[in-house]
């Protein structure tokens, strides 16, 4: 966890599992959490309920290595258990998903202090905070920035329920927006406004899916700016309140196909 100087391990030896946790520069310290359980996550949650807990500004890095067969349970699984603190959650637009405040008044971040582990740690944090796709990311109402990647993937949270909950995304490095990823389309389309009536978003990209579980997604975006519906539901009652939004269409008049 960048920013905040923590990282987290969870390791095999001698057939026990061990967490392994090291603060800052402090040693290594090591939880014994018994013989290797048939579920090591949920072995360490119910020893340290704070694992997957998270400030909304810090610059986290899960890697979840699981078999390939698993790895999508395993990545989402781990998704819908991340929780996260705090209010200053803001609304995606632009770069500011990348910008890295520093706290200049912490002690920790003492500058005249730094040893070269200090300013690797802190490079670390600002290149995974400026990510090379910050000037494709689009402002979606209805996702919130934060810092927080899976397996490498991004991604951005939704309030759903009354909790937050992370929503992965496919950046393209070209002119395209990021687009929610989803383990199973239930549509998708692009269409062009040839000087419309549309005329801050010259193309429109619009789809729904299913995120994981019971949890879906639909989208509908220009270049600058889009909305999302997120809902956890059955997959009928979410084409039900897909069909109630009536927000998947392309914006109307002079209308141009793009080739996909």
């Amino acid at each position: 966890m960048f920013g905040r100087r923590l990282a987290r391990v969870l390791h095999v030896r001698d057939g026990r599992l061990e967490l392994l946790s090291r603060r800052g520069k402090d040693p290594v310290e090591s939880i014994d959490l018994g013989p290797i359980p048939a579920d090591a996550l949920a072995t360490a949650l119910a020893r340290v309920p704070d694992l997957l807990t998270f400030p909304t500004e810090a610059a986290v890095e899960i890697d979840c290595r699981v078999e390939e067969v698993e790895e999508v349970e395993g990545k989402d699984r781990v998704a819908d258990l991340v929780q996260l603190t705090g209010d200053d959650l803001y609304p995606v637009k632009g770069k500011e998903l990348y910008d890295y405040d520093d706290d200049w008044d912490n002690e920790e971040w003492d500058e005249e202090d730094w040893d070269e582990e200090d300013w690797d740690d802190y490079n670390a944090g600002r290149k995974h905070a400026w990510s090379r796709y910050g000037g494709a990311c689009t402002r979606y109402d209805g996702l919130t920035a934060v810092r927080i990647h899976i397996n490498g993937v991004l991604h951005l949270v939704a309030e759903v329920d009354g909790r937050w909950t992370l929503i992965p995304m496919d950046i393209y490095p070209g002119d395209g927006p990021p687009i929610p990823r989803v383990c199973e389309y239930f549509d998708h389309d692009s269409c062009g406004c040839d000087n419309g009536f549309w005329p801050s978003n010259s193309h429109w990209w619009t789809g729904s899916g299913n995120v994981r579980g019971d949890l879906h997604i639909a989208w509908a975006t220009g270049v600058e700016d889009g909305d999302v519906l997120v809902a956890r539901c059955s997959v009928e009652e979410f084409e039900r309140r897909v069909a109630a939004w009536d927000y998947l269409g392309c914006p109307g008049e002079c209308v141009i196909e793009i080739e996909e």
